[in-house]
């Protein structure tokens, strides 16, 4: 019995235990918040729906990233207006500065040209006033130069004053070429103008108020020159009385530069009939011409390093040491070693150049167009042949005879479309290019009247060229265009 009491005393013990346990259970469970099937220990994978709390807890939770989200699109949009603000006040201020730039670039312009035409004093006579120093014994042979300095007002209407100057009268005498000097060179002593012949066929076309005369030629040949001497010195009368225009355009409405064969497919001005224009093409002798595209290209392109070996028709080691460097080092090394933009592009515009040509090639850039040659001496060749070989009306004027024949070729130029001539020829007497450096060259390197005068006959026209360039120049260019216009083959120096 003893035993057995025992044994049931036990039960009854476990048997509370087990009860005292539950009934702690029970009272924990509802603190949680989880009924005894939701206790997240009894059921790991079970997924239930959330309580209204954890529901609570979640639409808190979207709203507070939907106000974020929102504050962060409106931070964003506003950033962007800010950026865009910015922008636009920026372009405002580059687009002012632009303006100002161009005003005072404007103003420099008019400035310059102000002072290229010395204005003259009318109760002053040439002849009365030069004539007594014509014969002066320091300028024998060179009166003609004496004359035209004193029309373009060289000695400010002062030639007496000028003249009791000795020292000024020597070293003015010490400067000054004799004429034949300047007409040997020019090999004659008229003017080479072709195509008055055309003159009248030109008029009987074309009503007068409708005549109008433009500039034409290569870069580097005189352009900006002629322009400025027909502008200052003739007008069209029927054109001025219709529309108060003088008739006389800068360039001709294909522009100045771009080859004939553009004369019918291009118009810079819509409006206006291109068969109205008269093309005053300005020619250059073509061994200087290609010294002067050595110090200043404008769009004509060709690989050449100037300073070494230019003008360069045929390649040498020069030319190919460099081709090599500016492959190896690209843009990167070229644009370190040199600060020029012009030298850089002269490197780095190939222009169909490789290591295999055996003549260094050329790509002329014009407005309406770009063609290619296989040299300077071509390109010289063929856009001239193209006005010299056409069938409509045109003047072709030697730059040589703008300088040291202006007012005869300019009055022979303006009676073709019967334009009228002002009383008092006015020579430009500094650089007829003004602007950008970037464009003309810089303003030391470019030439006015005087220094024609002193310094044309000393050029050497075969500078910096080998005896190879030189062959190839005298055997490639044109030998009609070089009668034509009585440019002849100068002697090789090997400077």
């Amino acid at each position: 019995m003893s035993r057995l009491n025992l044994i049931g005393a036990g039960l009854i013990i476990v048997a509370t235990g087990l009860i005292v346990s539950q009934l702690i259970m029970w009272s924990y469970i509802p603190e949680t918040g989880h009924s005894l099937h939701q206790h997240p220990m009894a059921h790991d994978n079970l997924q239930l729906p959330p309580s209204r709390d954890a529901i609570s807890r979640s639409t808190s939770t979207s709203s507070r990233d939907m106000q974020q989200q929102q504050q962060q699109q409106q931070q964003q949009q506003q950033q962007q207006q800010h950026k865009m603000t910015a922008k636009h006040q920026k372009h405002e201020t580059n687009h002012h500065q632009q303006r100002e730039r161009q005003s005072k670039q404007n103003q420099r312009t008019r400035n310059q040209n102000a002072h290229r035409i010395r204005t003259p004093n009318p109760g002053i006579r040439t002849a009365n006033t030069v004539s007594p120093y014509l014969k002066h014994p320091l300028f024998q042979g060179k009166g003609r130069f004496l004359t035209i300095l004193h029309e373009a007002h060289y000695f400010n209407d002062s030639a007496p004053e000028f003249f009791k100057n000795e020292t000024k009268v020597q070293r003015l005498a010490e400067q000054l070429p004799t004429w034949k000097t300047i007409t040997d060179r020019l090999a004659g002593e008229e003017p080479a103008l072709i195509g008055l012949d055309r003159c009248e066929a030109f008029r009987a076309q074309v009503a007068p108020e409708d005549r109008f005369l433009g500039v034409a030629g290569l870069f580097a040949t005189g352009t900006n020159l002629l322009a400025s001497l027909l502008v200052n010195n003739c007008h069209n009368s029927e054109r001025r009385k219709l529309t108060g225009g003088s008739g006389v355009r800068w360039q001709v409405n294909w522009g100045k530069h771009s080859p004939a064969r553009y004369r019918m497919n291009n118009f810079i001005e819509a409006n206006l009939n291109n068969t109205q224009f008269l093309p005053v093409v300005a020619i250059r002798h073509p061994f200087s011409w290609m010294q002067s595209l050595c110090r200043q290209r404008y769009s004509t392109h060709w690989f050449h390093n100037a300073a070494e070996h230019c003008p360069n028709l045929v390649p040498n080691d020069i030319d190919f040491r460099w081709y090599n460097y500016t492959v190896k080092h690209k843009k990167k090394g070229i644009y370190k070693l040199f600060k020029d933009p012009w030298f850089r592009d002269n490197l780095l515009d190939f222009a169909n150049f490789t290591l295999n040509s055996t003549v260094v090639p050329v790509r002329a850039r014009f407005k309406s167009g770009t063609l290619f040659h296989d040299s300077l001496a071509h390109m010289w060749n063929e856009w001239y042949h193209e006005y010299t070989d056409a069938d409509f009306p045109r003047i072709i004027v030697r730059l040589e005879d703008l300088v040291f024949h202006s007012k005869e070729v300019v009055t022979k130029i303006c009676h073709c479309i019967g334009g009228t001539m002002v009383d008092d020829f006015k020579y430009v007497t500094e650089t007829a290019k003004v602007g950008d450096e970037n464009i003309h060259g810089k303003e030391e390197d470019r030439t006015n009247m005087f220094k024609w005068f002193t310094k044309w006959h000393l050029e050497d026209r075969t500078r910096n060229m080998t005896k190879e360039d030189y062959v190839y120049a005298a055997e490639h260019l044109d030998p009609e265009l070089l009668k034509l216009f009585h440019y002849p083959i100068p002697e090789y120096t090997g400077a």
